[in-house]
């Protein structure tokens, strides 16, 4: 079980910072919106662990190599757009909230995404965990969608009230973290 607790931590730990880097802005602070991003991010990594499972490694190399690229492609332009945002003076409040997001759909959409591109080492830890392991994978599964949903609460929690304390200038940090993980992503 420990072992199992261990790579539930490691793989939910770039959910959380993304979920820190999201919440510092006004982006993402209503509950609704951090629930649906922190289930968002739990479910994608259940499902992409399951996926690894299940695909075998071939399939795993395929998206791994391509994956790794649109995430880093998609956590710099949000990481920038963060960025640039954080420097920039906004009077309407309201465009300040719909922001990179936008509303409805595009925020879902910009969730979805992020969940994708922060769930495929998931995929790869599926593999490696079906191929050396006589664990129950569905309940290792449920236990690394369990913790990255609360890992993922916490950072939007922690990362809510950094923005609150700190404005404009944590969601250059923001940007800055995302960044951080898309060349972690793409790089190492």
């Amino acid at each position: 079980m420990l072992e199992i607790l261990l790579l539930s931590l490691s793989l939910s730990m770039d959910a959380f910072a993304i979920s820190i880097a999201l919440s510092v802005s006004k982006q993402c602070q209503s509950i609704k919106r951090m629930a649906v991003a922190a289930g968002s991010f739990a479910f994608f990594q259940f499902l992409f662990f399951m996926t690894g499972v299940g695909l075998g490694s071939v399939a795993m190399n395929f998206l791994s190599s391509a994956g790794k690229w649109a995430a880093f492609v998609l956590l710099l332009f949000i990481g920038g757009k963060m960025i640039k945002e954080g420097f920039e003076k906004c009077e309407d409040e309201e465009a300040e909230v719909d922001g990179y997001f936008g509303k409805g759909h595009a925020f879902f959409a910009s969730v979805l995404l992020l969940s994708v591109a922060d769930s495929i080492d998931a995929g790869a830890a599926g593999l490696g965990v079906s191929l050396s392991s006589d664990k129950s994978l569905l309940f290792t599964a449920v236990v690394i969608g369990i913790v990255t949903l609360i890992i993922s609460g916490i950072g939007f929690a922690f990362g809510r009230k950094l923005g609150e304390n700190f404005g404009k200038k944590s969601e250059i940090f923001g940007g800055v973290v995302l960044i951080a993980i898309g060349i972690k992503i793409a790089f190492f």
